[in-house]
């Protein structure tokens, strides 16, 4: 893959609830790599059980239209998702399947079954961390689309798009953790 890379941003700490502490995006040919750091205002155990409700993503990120899990003996699973994504006027459904792996309430890998939906390749690494009600999250990602997006569009997903949809994302994510179990 030919580099490009495209700090989306790094953005100081504030006193607000799901806050993006810091946000890299590096477009790169037919894919990008994420890494993001942020703080929830809800307790770890919690966000991990958002978090690992594969069958139900779609309650955390709007644009994700279905989502379905079938569990595997070695403990993890297969996740299918549906994502309608759009940016400007380019606008395409995404299926993505991934084998996950989730660990006690602290961390959930995830990588890309080739040939199984819309990305060639990839994988992604969620951490939480923290004790009481507040807990940080480290996530880092790859994504490879198996298909041709005009450069344009691609620029504008990862510098403004990604960032927006993680934000929106987080604040559900902080939304659903919060409320009683």
């Amino acid at each position: 893959m030919a580099a490009a890379a495209l700090a989306l941003a790094s953005v100081p700490r504030t006193a607000q609830p799901a806050q993006i502490d810091f946000l890299r995006v590096v477009q790169e040919d037919r894919g990008y790599q994420i890494a993001l750091d942020a703080s929830i205002d809800a307790p770890r155990q919690r966000v991990f059980a958002v978090l690992s409700d594969f069958a139900h993503l779609e309650r955390i990120n709007p644009e994700i239209v279905a989502s379905s899990f079938a569990a595997s003996s070695s403990g993890g699973g297969r996740v299918r998702t549906v994502i309608h994504s759009c940016v400007l006027f380019f606008c395409r459904d995404l299926v993505q399947v991934e084998d996950v792996k989730g660990r006690a309430t602290e961390t959930i890998t995830a990588r890309i079954v080739p040939g199984s939906g819309d990305f060639s390749g990839g994988s992604s690494l969620w951490r939480l961390s923290g004790e009481g009600a507040t807990t940080h999250v480290h996530y880092e990602a790859t994504r490879k689309l198996s298909f041709w997006v005009p450069p344009l569009i691609a620029r504008m997903a990862a510098r403004h798009a990604i960032g927006e949809r993680f934000k929106v994302s987080l604040q559900e994510l902080e939304r659903l953790a919060r409320r009683s179990p």
